[in-house]
């Protein structure tokens, strides 16, 4: 049945039956062709309008690319007509890989018309020859034959991820089967389905379901009486391996003044471009708060962020309502306890989502959030919304440029209802969300700016007369601000000024002072006379001091009253003015004159502006000054006494920070009447140049937080260098906080807790009033830092954010990686990677102390990339304290500097996981080090980590040839700079020395020993000899002769005699030289007695040194235990001890013939030789035998043991039978 006999089916009704049979045939997996019956809709009401067969073809195709026979026999490919086009654009690719493209009027391209083959199709309509869409499809194929009978097979080339795909060959009439194989991924074919010859159909289909991505390659075998007796040539897919390609050609072209065209190359199978934007997102974040050290792992961002900045940086700030505009609230999932914090985060956002290869940008003030920046980027996205990497592409707009982004129609005048009063107007500027007024009265050294307004108009009380000018700019809640326009008028006030006999004739200050020095502020009285008080204002103070003439400075032979001013901070210009006070009247202000203390560095900066931006939120940003390292930011305070003060609030890099307002800050702008702040640009050195000042008026108590905000009660910022030199402290500074209440401040950091603490009152403070103090750390790593207030109340604040600084040239980066994991139920592994030049690694594991401070206990120091660790009840405790088990490590020298670290955590375990005793293992000294060669004349570093062990009461040090060389409590040991404990010992040169270390508990117990680790101090004068033999004079004697090797260079040498645990003394000898087997050797002979035993060894320990001629300069010892006799005991069965050092037992015996008393005559006759320490008395023995028996090793035997009689009995054998008196055992009397 065609297609055109199914088209005439669709003026009937089917019945449902028909219709499910109908559907249960098409959803075969392998079936006959039902293209035709599925290519129209055969309920489409205008059956002439094709409509996309369901089921036939996945979305990839909208055309159902089909290739099939013509009635002539011709190859042809087919597809859906498409309504509304009047021609078609076919692009075949022939086996050489290239693309022909051809346009047809109708649905049908007859393949024999072309010259060559072709290999792959892809079909687009077109309303006109030139309008041509996309190409959405791409059918591959593979023709084995040419003729009528030809088989073809083909599938799509492409197929996105997750969708299931056909595979469609020709019919061949001669065929009986189809063998549909599969290669998966370059491998071998295999059959993935086997379809029945049907001639009715012309040709066939295998709907394969989704494949994992790869390429898959498939091939047709003709099967006729059970044989292949042809085969397709293959053809392959891609599954999800096809990606969107990038669109090129992304342009901006400016057509006027802050209006952009962007334009772009079309992208093949684009179903439309996604256009996205670089924006600025505020987000609402909840931290968790931790009295864990800090570390640089840890470090969070500043809590400043300039709007330009390339990423995201927290802000301190509260709260924050959804911006009407581009900025978005993200509020996170809140931890306990928490510091809230808001930032302004660059995301992208869409403002382009269509088929359309070009958009016009109009730049108004609201797209300059990044300062003028314009960054793009651009995907080009498929019918399936899998979309092409982006394309970026940016430009940068000058505010200039910004279009409608001007105040205009400003005005100034005289307030209509107090004519002491200003008032201005202009027209709204588009996508503004607030205005800033600047005021400058003529002659003035000062600007006041006027921020957060609203509306568009303002108004002010005007206090001193004068000229004065006024801009106006535009502002966005991020914090940018349009060009400044100026008002074209001016406006002057006279305010009913009093006499001018009144004013003070004039006031002088010296141009210049240098840094550190006092001066003096100087002024003349006025004409008119009874004057009682002077108030001289000036150092964005206002009144530095208010008192009676008599309490100012006077000079009668100039006429000059002064006052003095303190040493003030360098680098920036400051102003005074003087007016006089009268019983009842005040005369006015003299002019304003200012000095400059030291080399001013900075002029003041611009564009300053103070704006809410939510309620309960303030942003403040400036200007970035070329050549300033950091601003200092300042907060204006009246005490309750009318004293005005500068509260810093702010040091870094950033230009731009929020404020979250309070009760402390609404207590401040009831006093003053504004929120008033103050800026200056300082330098590396944090030497700051000239202020300027902005101040926020026109709030109510509804703009203020009811209770003090996290981040209000935190210190208000944490300022650390990013580097300093090595050797050189680290000062570490910061803010009070913006709350009452504070009674001190911590400082927690360098990888520790708590390192610093003052109050408030008696915190050090530098030139800025910013409290400050300083660390001087080891070099070659990074430290961090954070700040916390401790209230009254006994409330704590959050901490800052962290800040860090690197100490010197960074001495290692951290590990590449670093994984700690359990390996046993109480087993941890660790494993870390290797870094390029350490010699070291040191391992870290975290504690807390009695008083809760975080501590890093090190638990091995040594040139491994692996440890282990034995969990138990320590370990239980700092898991139950922490709800994890830390770990950190860092590459080091064999000095023990070490670089920063990289952490690890062990988390989700329980109880069984701990040993529910203290183990052993755990009370030893988790590691030892000594350098392997120190240079003669320094020191030894003797290195060990602690024990794992909450019972430690002190450690021991034993070395040096010696017993105990150092004990000590563990807080009373030293450290070095990375918390090893390290002993540093001066040590004769010349020979190595050994040393090995032990803890003792708490009660009294000892733990185990570490491993031994040796240095050699210098080079070896002599090394120790080689050997040493013991042997008796005589059986039975005290003596021994003592034999070594001679040592190469040495001419003397010294015998030793070990007295006491630690203790030597030299041992008389008569060394002789001698030839044994060729080879020189030296030996004496000494006697050894009861009292040459070592008290607290019970055994006497000999060692010998080569020396030089003179007998001194020797070299290393090597020491030799004396070995003590065994001693024997038992009867049929002996036993004896085991002397140190021995390696086995001779065992002889002699027997008696009546008395065992007299030794001497007795014959002793060889027994064994064993490494046991026992021996069986075999039961053929008989009569009495008296046994004795002494150690050996390679070195030296021991004395005979004492003897021990033994005589042979006969033995009684008893058989046991059964109750019919059958044998059934045997047992023995001895």
């Amino acid at each position: 049945m065609g297609p055109l006999s199914i088209m005439k089916l669709t003026n009937f009704l089917i019945s449902s039956s028909a219709l499910a049979s109908a559907t249960l045939f098409m959803c075969a997996s392998a079936s006959a062709s039902i293209l035709g019956l599925t290519s129209f809709d055969l309920l489409d009401p205008e059956p002439d309008l094709p409509a996309r067969a369901q089921n036939s073809r996945a979305a990839w195709d909208d055309y159902n690319l089909t290739l099939s026979h013509s009635v002539q026999g011709t190859l042809q490919l087919r597809w859906q007509a498409q309504a509304g086009m009047s021609q078609y654009k076919v692009a075949y690719q022939l086996a050489s890989g290239e693309w022909v493209e051809t346009h047809v009027q109708s649905n049908i391209l007859d393949l024999s018309t072309l010259v060559e083959q072709p290999t792959s199709f892809k079909v687009v309509g077109c309303l006109t020859a030139t309008q041509c869409d996309d190409y959405g499809n791409e059918l591959s194929a593979q023709v084995s034959d040419v003729g009528a009978n030809a088989l073809f097979i083909y599938l799509p080339q492409y197929v996105p991820a997750d969708e299931g795909f056909r595979i469609s060959w020709s019919a061949v009439t001669e065929a009986q089967q189809y063998q549909l194989q599969r290669a998966d991924f370059g491998g071998q074919y295999h059959t993935v389905s086997t379809v029945h010859h049907q001639p009715e159909f012309p040709d066939f289909h295998y709907d394969e379901q989704a494949l994992a991505a790869g390429q898959y390659c498939y091939r047709v075998n003709v099967v006729l009486a059970n044989e292949v007796t042809s085969q397709s040539l293959p053809v392959c897919t891609q599954v999800a391996m096809r990606e969107m390609a990038t669109p090129s050609g992304f342009l901006a072209e400016s057509t006027e003044p802050g209006v952009y065209n962007l334009n772009w190359q079309p992208v093949e199978r684009a179903h439309y471009y996604q256009l996205e934007r670089e924006t600025l997102t505020l987000e609402t974040v909840r931290v968790e708060q931790s009295t864990e050290g800090v570390e640089p792992s840890l470090v969070l961002a500043s809590p400043m962020m300039r709007a330009a900045m390339p990423s995201a940086i927290p802000l301190t700030m509260s709260a924050m309502a959804s911006s009407s505009r581009s900025a978005r609230v993200l509020t996170l999932p809140a931890a306990s306890p928490v510091l809230e914090q808001q930032k302004f985060t660059k995301t992208w956002q869409s403002i382009e989502s269509r088929k359309v290869t070009h958009k016009t940008q109009v730049h108004t003030l609201g797209t300059f959030e990044l300062g003028g920046a314009q960054n793009y980027r651009l995907s080009a996205c498929d019918r399936n919304n899998t979309c092409s990497k982006p394309h970026p592409m940016s430009y940068q707009v000058p505010i200039s440029n910004a279009v409608n982004a001007k105040a205009t129609g400003a005005k100034a005048g005289k307030s209509t209802t107090d004519q002491n009063a200003v008032s201005l107007t202009w027209d709204p500027v588009p996508d503004a969300d607030m205005y800033t007024v600047k005021m400058r009265r003529k002659g003035a050294q000062w600007e006041s700016y006027f921020t957060g307004i609203t509306e568009t108009q303002f108004s002010e009380k005007i206090r001193l007369a004068g000229e004065y000018h006024f801009e106006i700019q535009a502002c966005i809640k991020e914090g940018y601000c349009g060009e400044v326009v100026p008002v074209g008028n001016t406006v002057t006030f006279t305010l009913n000024s009093p006499n001018n006999a009144m004013t003070p004739e004039y006031i002088l200050v010296p141009n210049k002072v240098n840094a550190g020095e006092p001066f003096d502020v100087k002024w003349r009285a006025p004409r008119q006379q009874g004057f009682v008080e002077f108030e001289l204002q000036g150092e964005l103070s206002s009144t530095l001091k208010r008192d009676k003439t008599d309490n100012f400075g006077y000079d009668a032979q100039s006429g000059f009253y002064y006052d003095t001013r303190p040493a003030l901070p360098h680098g920036r210009e400051y102003c005074y003015k003087v007016r006089a006070w009268y019983e009842g009247q005040v005369g006015s202000y003299t002019g304003t004159e200012c000095t400059v203390v030291g080399t001013k560095v900075f002029d003041a900066v611009r564009f300053m502006n103070a704006n809410l931006v939510s309620a309960q939120t303030v942003s403040i940003s400036w200007e970035k000054k070329s050549g300033a390292t950091n601003y200092l930011l300042e907060f204006q305070k009246k005490t309750a006494d009318g004293k005005i003060e500068w509260q810093p609030m702010y040091l870094g890099p950033e230009s731009s920070i929020t404020q979250s307002i309070d009760p402390f800050h609404l207590t401040q702008y009831q006093r003053l009447g504004h929120l008033g702040y103050r800026v200056s640009a300082c330098n590396a050195q944090n030497v700051c140049g000239d202020f300027m000042r902005a101040f926020l008026r026109g709030l109510s108590t509804s703009h203020f937080g009811k209770t003090a905000s996290a981040n209000s009660k935190a210190p208000a910022c944490l300022y650390v260098p990013a580097q300093v030199a090595a050797g050189q402290s680290v000062p570490i500074t910061w803010c009070d906080a913006q709350a009452d209440g504070v009674v001190a401040y911590d400082i927690e950091g360098e990888t520790s807790s708590t390192i610093f603490t003052a109050t408030a009152q008696n915190a050090p403070r530098n030139m800025h009033t910013l409290m400050e103090t300083h660390r001087t750390p080891a070099a070659g790593r990074s430290y961090c830092y954070k700040a916390r207030a401790r209230y009254a109340d006994g409330s704590v604040s959050g901490y800052t954010a962290t800040q860090c600084t690197q100490v010197g040239a960074l001495a290692f980066e951290p590990v590449s990686y670093f994984d700690a994991h359990m390996s046993a139920h109480n087993r941890v592994s660790l494993a870390w990677g290797k870094v390029i030049g350490a010699e070291f690694y040191l391992l870290e594991f975290q504690t807390k102390n009695s008083a809760g401070m975080v501590e890093w206990l090190p638990i091995y120091f040594g040139p491994g990339q692996t440890a282990t660790q034995t969990l138990d009840t320590f370990h239980y405790a700092q898991f139950r304290q922490a709800n994890h088990l830390g770990y950190r490590v860092s590459a080091c020298d064999q000095a023990g500097y070490c670089g920063d670290h990289k952490r690890d955590y062990i988390q989700s375990l329980s109880a069984s996981n701990f040993s529910p005793v203290a183990l052993p293992i755990n009370q030893v000294p988790a590691c030892i080090y000594v350098p392997s060669k120190v240079v003669g004349g320094k020191n030894v570093p003797v290195k060990w980590c602690g024990a794992q062990s909450q019972e430690v009461a002190e450690y021991q040090v034993l070395g040096e040839l010696s017993n105990v060389i150092y004990s000590s409590r563990p807080e009373m040991a030293s450290k070095d700079p990375q918390g090893v404990f390290e002993l540093k010992r001066t040590l004769a040169h010349g020979r190595e020395y050994c040393y090995k270390v032990r803890t003792v508990m708490h009660d009294g117990s000892m733990s185990d020993f570490t491993p031994k680790v040796c240095t050699q101090v210098g080079d070896i004068n002599y090394q120790a000899p080689t050997s040493v033999t013991l042997n008796f004079v005589a059986e039975g004697s005290n003596q021994y002769f003592v034999k070594w090797p001679a040592v190469v260079g040495a001419s003397k040498y010294r015998l030793e005699l070990q007295t006491a645990l630690g203790q030597w003394a030299p041992l008389s000898c008569d060394v002789t030289s001698f030839t044994q087997q060729g080879k020189p050797y030296y030996g004496c002979t000494i006697l050894l007695g009861e009292g040459d035993k070592v008290p607290e060894l019970g055994w006497s320990v000999l060692r010998i040194s080569a020396c030089n001629a003179n007998g001194g300069g020797c070299g290393n010892y090597i020491r030799v235990p004396v070995m003590q006799a065994p001693i024997l005991s038992g009867s049929r069965t002996l036993t004896w001890t085991s002397p140190v050092d021995t390696h086995y037992f001779i065992l002889e015996r002699a027997q008696c013939s009546s008395s065992c008393s007299a030794t001497t005559s007795l014959d002793w006759q060889h027994v064994t030789q064993t490494t046991e320490s026992q021996y069986k008395q075999p039961t053929t023995d008989k009569g009495k035998y008296l046994y004795r028996v002494k150690g050996c090793n390679t070195v030296q035997c021991s004395p005979w043991s004492n003897t021990v009689e033994a005589s042979s009995k006969k033995q009684v054998i008893f058989i046991h039978t059964d109750l019919l008196g059958s044998p059934v055992a045997e047992s023995t009397l001895n």
